[in-house]
């Protein structure tokens, strides 16, 4: 018959200190789905289109060369048509009129030319002189991307991929991307890029990723330039190198690219392939924060939160979790929280806590869902609920936080909020023990000692609660030391039980305390 010398660890983690503030979240982002807005030319492609220098208007509103070349329009000249399309796109000659001009344009189109039908597509595709219509604006790409207009081919390949006006088809689009990236258009080489990075449309191939961003990157452009850093960075495709990443993360950062300046300022706070640099990181992650860019808004927030490259300021670092958090920030809406929980930075507010671990939660935030199991838990901001705390617990630990994971085995085990479960509690137990979680470690061995759950196994609880007991674990250094004492999984070492006493008993555990009074000797 097993002795019971065991302490299990029941409470968990309660008050301030559960709540996650994130700290790992100040992470580089180092890829990124191909922007697939629009980035083509302006909306009217007016190369060898300028209006006569003869355009000032008249009494009438319109001038001399409109006119004239209102006359040839009419006749059917194609030039003509385009010219007219530009004074009424642009107000000059005439009241500017984009229904006009559009108008025009289809003429001009109808007439074959590729790039008249592609800015016929970009008017259609953006509302502009007519109702926003996506199917129409394909149909005119596809016109003229057939006729080899790069431009069509790339906004051809953003309308497949999007399914915006077309049937998504992942292959199509990676088709027109292909045919637009070969005769050198940038963003088109960049999303094919994208997709030979995710294998979407075509064979996942990291190594052809890298050679279409490379190609992108080099024409200068800033989102091909970040996402290659991001393959440097990791090495991913190609050798890793950390100072070729550095180098293209500024190029695209000094364009004004928000993902850049956030990866650029990651650099610098970790010292990553460059001497690290909290100022200039701060430099950077407000650079992108004021863009818009919330993961860099939640960085800087955490720089003002903790003093990091900036004079600590707290009400600075609430302000950016807030912006972000309202922009829909998931690691800002936890950060947010745990400041209204504990009152940092901001006056603290149980309920307003919940309602942003909530958000986060829902987003699959597991920092978050794993804060808010513990307010239902504790009744923190909303009345205590187990099973609501149970719902948020299981979650999170399914995305592998160990403290979820181990309080989860707790409630399994006693059957809070679910219905007790001895080898799920283990199960649970055994994923936060693997990780190093201390309590759950402890209470593995207990499980192993009494065979709870699982088969009993003195070695295997022996191995269990040492680990926890040399993480500090007051209970399992106590149980530690009965096992010395007993011979339980381990050869019987009453020095090595003293040993084990003395720690916990330091740490003021009472048990401890009390078997170090039945060995006096062992002071000797």
């Amino acid at each position: 018959m097993s002795p019971n010398p065991s302490v299990l660890s029941t409470s968990p983690p309660c008050g301030e200190k559960t709540l996650h503030a994130g700290k790992g979240s100040l992470l580089p982002v180092l890829v990124l789905l191909a922007g697939c807005g629009l980035s083509v030319p302006a909306v009217l492609a007016t190369e060898g289109t300028s209006p006569p220098a003869n355009s000032s208007t008249n009494a009438k509103g319109t001038s001399p060369a409109f006119q004239k070349t209102l006359k040839a329009a009419r006749q059917g000249d194609i030039q003509a048509q385009r010219n007219l399309a530009v004074f009424y796109a642009t107000g000059i000659g005439v009241n500017q009129d984009d229904k006009e001009a559009l108008q025009w344009l289809i003429r001009a189109a109808e007439q074959g030319n590729a790039e008249d039908q592609y800015n016929v597509g970009t008017y259609y595709e953006h509302g502009k002189g007519t109702a926003q219509n996506s199917g129409e604006a394909v149909k005119w790409f596809t016109m003229a991307a057939r006729q080899g207009n790069a431009d069509a081919q790339y906004s051809l390949g953003i309308a497949y991929y999007q399914g915006k006006g077309v049937n998504q088809d992942f292959q199509e689009a990676a088709k027109w991307f292909a045919l637009g990236a070969a005769q050198g258009n940038a963003d088109a080489q960049h999303n094919l890029g994208v997709l030979y990075q995710d294998g979407q449309g075509v064979p996942q191939d990291f190594k052809t990723a890298v050679k279409w961003f490379s190609m992108s990157a080099e024409q200068g452009n800033a989102k091909a330039q970040t996402v290659l850093g991001g393959c440097y960075m990791r090495g991913t495709g190609v050798n890793q190198d950390l100072q070729k990443a550095i180098k293209l993360f500024l190029l695209a950062a000094e364009q004004g690219n928000a993902q850049a300046q956030n990866n650029l300022a990651f650099c610098y706070e970790s010292g990553t392939g460059v001497d690290r640099d909290p100022k200039e990181a701060v430099k950077w992650f407000t650079a992108a924060a004021k863009q818009g860019y919330t993961q860099a808004q939640n960085n800087l927030g955490l720089c003002y939160l903790e003093g990091n490259g900036v004079d600590q300021n707290p009400g600075e670092a609430v302000k950016w979790f807030t912006t972000a958090a309202r922009l829909g920030d998931s690691q800002a809406q936890n950060q947010l929280g745990t400041c209204c929980m504990a009152g940092i930075g901001v006056d603290q507010n149980p309920g307003e806590a919940v309602k942003w671990f909530t958000a986060a939660a829902k987003q699959g935030n597991a920092l978050a869902q794993e804060n808010l199991a513990q307010c239902y838990l504790q009744g923190l901001g909303v009345p205590a609920d187990f099973k609501e705390a149970a719902k948020w617990f299981i979650p999170a630990a399914k995305q592998g936080q160990a403290s979820a994971q181990y309080t989860l085995g707790l409630f399994y085990q006693d059957g809070i909020g679910v219905p007790q479960d001895i080898e799920e509690a283990v199960r649970w137990y055994t994923a936060a023990a693997k990780q190093g979680n201390p309590q759950a470690q402890n209470n593995l061995g207990v499980c192993y000692l009494k065979g709870t759950g699982v088969n009993q196994n003195l070695k295997e609880a022996a191995k269990w609660i040492t680990l926890s007991a040399q993480q500090g674990a007051p209970e399992a250094q106590h149980t530690l030391g009965v096992f010395y004492e007993k011979g339980i999984g381990v050869e019987t070492d009453l020095s090595k039980a003293k040993e084990w006493w003395k720690k916990a008993a330091d740490q003021g555990f009472e048990l401890s305390v009390q078997k170090l009074k039945e060995y006096p000797s062992l002071f000797q």
